[in-house]
């Protein structure tokens, strides 16, 4: 059974200048943080949004009032300790919640 306390979700951004813009935006309203890309995904500016999963909606609003481009991922932590991996997300897919 997966541990959701170990999930979290990124938002992607090809331009460190929306990264920087989203944060900013975002972060009026919600507890988010920048911080380096995860190793399975790639993006064109290296830096990604945190955000707790139950949120998503929430960003994917804010993102489009803002006209802010972002791709929206879910990782979790391994059982281990070790390096988060990717979970499977498809786009509307409410199933890894």
């Amino acid at each position: 059974m997966e541990n959701k306390q170990n999930r979290y979700g990124v938002v992607l951004f090809e331009t460190a200048h929306d990264a920087i813009i989203g944060e900013k935006k975002i972060r009026e309203f919600l507890n988010v943080a920048l911080m380096p890309i995860p190793s399975q995904f790639s993006a064109g500016c290296g830096i990604v949004l945190r955000f707790e999963p139950y949120d998503e909606e929430r960003i994917r609003e804010l993102l489009a009032s803002n006209r802010i481009q972002g791709r929206i991922e879910f990782v979790r932590g391994s059982e281990d300790g070790g390096k988060p991996h990717m979970m499977v997300h498809q786009e509307g897919d409410k199933s890894n919640e």
